[in-house]
């Protein structure tokens, strides 16, 4: 469960040169694309102190640059924690925004001043939540809580103005909690939810459930399940399917590492 996990997130709609518009969940612009196919420059952001991330790079960037982002953002972090606290790291537009586990502050960084500033971070803090992001927004879906108790809550950061805002928590019999649940957005204002594993007594269990959001509704409703019950999952849209990539299939002490993709209708 301590194992790094990595989220692209589309920012827009990208006209390739074989396709009509497609969103492509890619971090980096047609051309970038093209020159970089066969580039010598890989993801190279795992870190002892990262344990999710999630990317919706609005600016013309490449992943060698991406890369070096992250690398002066954790330069200048642990001037200010070098402890072992673990951080989810969420880069979006011009900012690299650190959440810290179960930390109810977080770290901005500017990656064009190379400035840090210390901002309000999620109530309550939390640690193994679901994340996604977009240029507005970035938002946290269940976790853990200090003692160790799974929650439903969903809270919403809203980029230009600093501020989180609650939703409704997701709709789980029993007012159960999940955590490490799969989370994408597949517009600016529309929420998927996919699987995630609920704590029991005698441990965690994955489930199948899936759920979706309208941001201007504020309702959740439960839409198609998984074929098979998975926590952790890398979930993204793409012509109106959503496809859950991997992940964990937990059932009390035993654990399963999924290398199957389930595809789940919306409608």
């Amino acid at each position: 469960l301590n194992k790094s996990s990595y989220c692209l997130i589309s920012y827009n709609s990208i006209k390739t040169k074989s396709s009509k518009e497609q969103t492509l969940w890619i971090t980096e612009s047609e051309e970038t694309i093209n020159s970089n196919q066969n580039s010598q420059y890989l993801w190279n952001i795992n870190h002892k102190k990262i344990t999710t991330i999630a990317i919706c790079c609005t600016l013309k960037r490449n992943r060698k640059e991406i890369n070096q982002d992250f690398n002066q953002a954790l330069y200048l972090f642990n001037q200010f924690d070098s402890s072992e606290q673990k951080y989810a790291f969420i880069h979006v537009g011009k900012f690299l925004y650190a959440i810290g586990e179960y930390k109810t502050r977080m770290f901005k960084f500017n990656i064009t001043s190379h400035t840090i500033q210390h901002i309000d971070g999620p109530y309550p803090g939390r640690s193994q939540f679901g994340l996604a992001a977009t240029i507005d927004y970035i938002i946290l879906i269940g976790g853990l809580i200090n003692e160790g108790k799974s929650i439903s809550s969903s809270i919403l950061f809203n980029c230009k103005q600093e501020q989180w805002y609650s939703l409704p928590n997701l709709p789980l019999r029993y007012q159960q909690g999940v955590f490490l649940p799969g989370v994408c957005f597949i517009d600016h204002c529309t929420i998927i939810v996919v699987g995630g594993l609920i704590m029991t007594s005698e441990g965690p269990v994955a489930m199948r459930k899936c759920f979706h959001l309208n941001l201007n509704k504020r309702k959740w409703l439960s839409i198609e399940s998984c074929k098979e019950a998975r926590g952790q999952p890398i979930v993204t849209y793409y012509s109106d399917m959503i496809y859950a990539i991997g992940g964990l299939q937990y059932i009390y002490d035993k654990y399963k590492i999924m290398t199957s993709i389930n595809v789940i209708s919306i409608e």
